[in-house]
C-alpha cells in the first residue's frame, strides 16, 4: 500500500531525524551538561526525540526508554514517559529545521559551534542560511583554484599582452609583433 511517499523519501526522512537527534544531543551537551533537565525544557526535547524515533524505529518505545537512560535518567520510572511515546508513535510530527529552532531556541552562533545541521536558527532564516553555505562554497572553489594556479582575473587582465602592448614598445603592429614572435 503506498502512502504517498516514494522509498527514497522514507530513507531521506529517517536520515534527517536521525542526524537531527545527534543535533539535539549535542545541544543537551552544551546546554545542559550532557542530561536533559528535569524541567519543561527538557519535556519538551524529550518529546521532539520520540517523534523522530517513531520515525527512524519500528519499536519506538523500547528505543526511547534506551535513549532516556542515557540522556535524562530521572525519566526512567515515569509513566509521562510512556505517554509520550504513544502519542509521538500515533502521530510523528517532524517540524521544520526553523520550526525546531524557534522551540529550541537555537540561535546561528550555537549552530555554528556546535556543526549542527539539519535544525535551524532563530536569527538566520533558510534563505540566509543558504546564501552563507553558497558564499562559503564560493570562497572554498576560489580558495582551491588559487592553489591550483590560477589567477585573479583582475591580475590576469593586467598582466595580458593586450594591456601591457609590448608591440608598442618595438614600434611594430600587434600582428607584426605576434608574427615575430612564432
Amino acid at each position: 500500500m503506498n502512502d504517498g511517499k516514494t522509498k527514497d523519501s522514507r530513507g531521506s526522512s529517517r536520515l534527517i531525524a536521525k542526524v537531527r537527534i545527534r543535533d539535539m544531543e549535542r545541544i543537551i551537551i552544551n546546554r545542559y551538561s550532557g542530561m536533559v533537565p528535569n524541567n519543561g525544557d527538557g519535556v519538551m526535547i524529550i518529546k521532539f526525540v520520540a517523534h523522530h524515533a517513531a520515525s527512524i524505529s519500528e519499536n519506538a518505545e523500547k528505543w526511547v526508554k534506551e535513549w532516556a537512560g542515557r540522556w535524562a535518567p530521572w525519566l526512567l520510572s515515569h509513566e509521562s514517559r510512556d505517554q509520550i511515546v504513544r502519542d509521538a508513535a500515533a502521530n510523528p510530527v517532524m517540524l521544520s529545521a526553523d520550526e525546531l529552532a524557534v522551540q529550541l531556541g537555537v540561535t546561528k552562533e550555537e549552530r555554528d559551534w556546535l556543526g549542527i545541521t539539519t535544525i535551524g536558527a532563530i536569527d538566520c532564516d533558510k534563505n540566509q542560511r543558504s546564501e552563507l553555505r553558497r558564499e562559503r562554497k564560493r570562497r572554498r572553489i576560489e580558495a582551491q583554484r588559487r592553489a591550483d594556479g590560477a589567477v585573479p582575473r583582475d591580475q590576469y587582465e593586467s598582466e595580458s599582452l593586450s594591456r601591457t602592448k609590448p608591440w608598442e614598445a618595438m614600434g611594430v603592429s600587434r600582428s607584426t609583433w605576434y608574427r615575430q614572435k612564432q
